[in-house]
């Protein structure tokens, strides 16, 4: 193994001790005040628990937002009522929902009901089943289901993964950002200033 390599995984080690070490510490305080038990974690997981974890209620809210979003697509895409595209709009802002609407490669989801009278919170619920779906072990779910709000009751994992992982590469794209924490901060922070 040359030096460069052996760096790269001193410092790759070292990245996901911290990681783990701040989830460990942010578990731990959620736990307590939410009065979840956690105490079956495997705490060798803790490594793999994604960023958005970590990150503040507004940078959650919007990443749960995203998510619903693009796992919805087919549904947004489809969406004819002026007042519900409104609505959309207002809640997503432009950018995502134009995205979304024009640009996202969406499948349609099982979801052929169309939207409630209140489609901020059928994006938020379906945003919070992806969520929670990235987590590892019930007991984070159960933690994280508190934190970031009740989830759908039903959808598809294949597409939740998707959209999460699609939900992060737009975050970080549209914020010029190189990591999720980053993305999130700068989303959040240019969120709060419209």
């Amino acid at each position: 193994m040359n030096e460069n390599a052996m760096k790269a995984d001193i410092r790759s080690a070292r990245e996901r001790r911290n990681h783990a070490s701040r989830v460990a510490a942010r578990v731990s305080q959620l736990s307590a005040i939410h009065k979840v038990n956690v105490g079956t974690v495997d705490w060798d997981s803790l490594p793999s628990i994604p960023a958005w974890c970590l990150s503040t209620t507004d940078q959650q809210h919007i990443l749960r937002k995203t998510c619903g979003a693009f796992y919805l697509a087919g549904t947004i895409k489809n969406a004819i009522d002026g007042k519900i595209l409104r609505e959309l709009n207002h809640f997503l802002g432009d950018q995502l929902f134009q995205y979304v609407r024009t640009e996202y490669p969406s499948v349609i989801s099982d979801d052929t009901a169309g939207f409630t009278s209140r489609p901020e919170q059928q994006l938020t619920a379906t945003g919070a089943a992806v969520l929670l779906n990235t987590l590892p072990e019930p007991p984070l779910i159960d933690l994280f289901r508190k934190v970031i709000g009740p989830p759908v009751s039903k959808f598809d994992q294949k597409m939740a993964v998707r959209s999460y992982n699609s939900a992060v590469a737009y975050v970080a794209r549209t914020t010029g950002a190189t990591s999720l924490d980053t993305a999130l901060l700068q989303q959040a922070n240019s969120s709060a200033q419209r």
